[in-house]
């Protein structure tokens, strides 16, 4: 660490425990890999349970200058039989969203190429303290670590939990990285912690355009980027809302690919396929990737070379016989009075081949919101089948659970 050198006594990192500087960080980073010495393999998997806190960040730092390969979890210890690449530094699970997760190999030169792009984008310096409320063993939480510890800034590092907002007050954090459903949660019971920060990094989904709306009319600076575990992160930014185009970062290839794998014109719709310094090796016990990597994402690109992502290919369903955007399916309820949350969902169906349904958090009735969607889906848009929840079922980093919402919804009959 460059900066236990130049500057010791600089924070590095703020928990609500204390502080620790870069250089009493450097030490106890020392100190313990030497103690796991006894139990890191070289260029092996070593697992590691975190939590948001100085210490998690310590035996991460700490596993690799023992010389092993730290393999983040929360709860389940994951499988360690497959060996790493000769140059990756760590392995990180995907979301799992959708399914289960895949491990992804991140390399130094992944990481270093990755920290490059986000901080010309974005100019953070020494003098920002970046809230870390993302979970560890995900790379939007990792990079939180990366990108502040390169520039010379502070991580203020907490849970997302009720206690946050005096978390924040006391830690001062100027920049923060979060997911949609965060920045919602704290709109609704402090938006004051949001409007005190320079800007915030907002991924792992798009945002709805009535969450977006309210943001900006707080005077919340959201920066939304387009990234994943595969590319280190973000790979495309855009200020504010996804549905224009997001800049695509320095270092990045990004092409759009038909059915057939050709690239097609600017402004027609494909698969998004990424390449790039930043672009993993490849997957824990799979082949190495060969070109390209291709992402299961659908987009176009601009005049300007922008990306536009429309969502995932399973976001587009065809129901009936007509195209439906699941997205904006979710976004239109959001909007609706009394719905704090909501996710479309395709589900088999015998009938229509893929019926729209909708989990939402809301006291309305199936009812009424079958009559709120008549005013503004078109009737193919329209779900076939509501859910009402109390509250979305989330990830531990803040994504919707899509398994656990497909599950909940087959086991509920159409109700219109």
């Amino acid at each position: 660490m460059k900066w236990a050198e130049t500057d010791p006594d600089r924070t590095a990192l703020v928990d609500r425990s204390g502080r620790i500087s870069y250089g009493e960080l450097a030490e106890v980073v020392e100190e313990r890999a030497e103690a796991l010495s006894r139990d890191v393999a070289v260029g092996h998997l070593f697992p590691i349970r975190v939590t948001l806190d100085n210490s998690t960040v310590v035996e991460l730092f700490a596993a690799q200058v023992a010389g092993g390969v730290p393999l983040p979890y929360t709860t389940v210890v994951p499988d360690q039989n497959d060996v790493p690449g000769p140059f990756d530094v760590i392995a990180v699970p995907t979301s799992g969203s959708t399914g289960l997760p895949r491990t992804v190999r991140l390399t130094d030169a992944n990481i270093d190429a990755s920290v490059a792009a986000s901080r010309a984008r974005h100019d953070t310096t020494a003098a920002d303290c970046w809230l870390l409320c993302l979970p560890l063993n995900h790379v939007g939480g990792l990079s939180v670590l990366w990108r502040s510890f390169e520039a010379g800034g502070s991580v203020a590092i907490s849970p997302f939990d009720d206690d946050l907002p005096s978390f924040m007050a006391t830690a001062n954090p100027t920049v923060a990285s979060m997911v949609p459903t965060m920045v919602h949660r704290l709109i609704e019971s402090n938006p004051s912690a949001l409007t005190a920060l320079r800007f915030v990094l907002v991924g792992g989904a798009a945002m709805s355009e009535t969450l977006v709306r309210t943001a900006d009319s707080l005077g919340v600076r959201i920066i939304q980027t387009y990234g994943m575990t595969e590319t280190t992160s973000q790979v495309a930014t855009a200020p504010r809302s996804t549905r224009g185009g997001a800049k695509i970062l320095d270092g990045f290839l990004i092409e759009i690919l038909d059915p057939q794998g050709l690239p097609v014109p600017v402004g027609e719709t494909g698969l998004i396929t990424i390449d790039g310094p930043a672009v993993s090796p490849g997957y824990l016990g799979e082949a190495a990737r060969v070109g390209a990597f291709k992402t299961t994402d659908l987009g176009y690109l601009n005049a300007d070379r922008s990306v536009s992502v429309l969502g995932r290919a399973d976001d587009i369903v065809i129901t009936g016989g007509e195209n439906v955007s699941l997205a904006k399916v979710g976004d239109a309820i959001i909007g609706f009075e009394g719905v704090s949350d909501a996710v479309a969902i395709g589900l088999p169906d015998d009938e229509w081949g893929t019926a729209v349904a909708a989990v939402v958090a809301t006291g309305l009735s199936e009812h009424v919101l079958s009559e709120l969607a008549r005013k503004v889906l078109a009737p193919y848009e329209r779900p076939r089948q509501w859910v009402v929840v109390d509250r979305i079922p989330l990830l531990e980093n803040g994504k919707h659970d899509l398994a656990t919402l497909r599950a909940l919804a087959g086991m509920n009959p159409a109700s219109s």
